[in-house]
């Protein structure tokens, strides 16, 4: 039965090795044996020698891993921000031993804080124990847990192997892309395409642009924004000629946050005092199938709602009547000496007409 022995000696060689920067690879060690029958060192050794290079007994690993995270869904490292989101984490290994049996731990990180994530006051894990056939290959651990309140945020896989409850290789790098998993999120402004106010007038050909603000994509990739026009009234789509009021634009993120305008034309003359929400929906579209990511559907969400009005009549500068309205005085002076004097010439008119008549008698 073998013993374990020399333990301090092996201890020591990891220090040794890991302070001269060597962190993976095999050592395979020799052992010669001296009898001590002479005085020269070197023919004493020479009785007896171990050198066997492929004696496993005498051999240590270094073990090394790496891991890719990718959403099972999209199969990037970009995530729906759903109630139910699944993680596949794949680990390449190397240096193991064939046939023992190992256990993978892995836990999601916030990169923003840098510390454990945590989804109902609970850290999200996961493990796998395996018996690699090869020294060399790949084991999948899988995380599934609630990510509907992850919209803009960053989780970073962390992993650790282990061979009977000692840790023998890591992978704890939070700036790791390959480890990096970005859950989107996008808000939107909609405004009147003529002056950018809130209040498009009625008429046959009306423009609304919706600016959708987008954080947390992947720099590179390619994406669909959709939009629709819905009814607040109704909470139904609008319909405008027996069709819905929709646009889209199709885009390459150029850095992780950005904006994009989404431009509606239609015939709005018969919207008058229709409130119009626009819902938008954002799209990965890299492969065959477009992946939905996230939304921005709120009927009561007022940056995304346009008030459809009737178009104002401007009013005459000068009111045709002369005559002052009650409460305004500003000629009343006026109205009162032409009454004086109309009244002066009646009185003075009466006067000379009756000195006319006692001259004749």
């Amino acid at each position: 039965k073998k013993e374990t022995r020399n333990v301090s000696s092996y201890q020591l060689y990891a220090e040794i090795l890991n302070r001269v920067g060597i962190h993976e690879g095999n050592i395979t060690k020799f052992h010669q044996k001296a009898e001590w029958k002479t005085k020269s060192y070197h023919e004493d050794l020479k009785l007896a020698v171990h050198a066997d290079i492929q004696d496993e007994d005498q051999t240590i690993y270094f073990p090394k891993i790496g891991t890719t995270a990718k959403d099972s869904e999209t199969e990037q490292h970009i995530s729906c921000p759903d109630k139910e989101v699944t993680i596949v984490d794949t680990v390449s290994y190397e240096n193991l031993i064939p046939g023992k049996e190992y256990k993978v731990t892995g836990v999601l990180m916030d990169k923003e804080t840098q510390k454990e994530l945590m989804i109902n006051e609970q850290k999200v894990t996961a493990e796998t124990v395996f018996v690699p056939e090869k020294s060399k290959g790949t084991v999948e651990m899988v995380f599934t847990f609630d990510g509907s309140a992850l919209k803009g945020k960053t989780v970073v896989a962390f992993e650790t192997v282990t061979y009977q409850e000692k840790e023998v290789a890591s992978h704890t790098d939070i700036e790791d892309k390959d480890q990096t998993i970005y859950f989107p999120e996008i808000e939107t402004t909609a405004k009147d395409g003529a002056d950018g106010d809130q209040e498009v007038t009625v008429e046959s050909k009306v423009v609304i642009v919706d600016t959708v603000e987008y954080k947390n994509l992947v720099a590179g990739q390619k994406y669909h924004v959709v939009g629709t026009l819905m009814d607040k009234a109704t909470g139904k789509e609008l319909i405008v000629n027996e069709k819905n009021v929709t646009s889209d634009i199709v885009f390459t993120a150029e850095k992780s946050n950005g904006k994009v305008d989404v431009t509606f034309t239609f015939d709005g003359s018969s919207l008058k005092g229709h409130s119009l929400v626009v819902f938008e929906k954002l799209y990965l579209a890299e492969g065959e199938v477009e992946q939905e990511l996230v939304s921005h559907e709120d009927l009561e969400d007022e940056g995304q709602t346009i008030k459809m009005v009737e178009k104002d009549i401007p009013k005459p500068e000068h009111p045709k009547e002369d005559t002052p309205k009650t409460g305004d005085d500003s000629n009343a002076k006026i109205w009162i000496a032409i009454a004086a004097l109309s009244l002066a010439g009646v009185i003075t008119a009466g006067v000379l007409k009756r000195r006319g008549k006692k001259n004749k008698k």
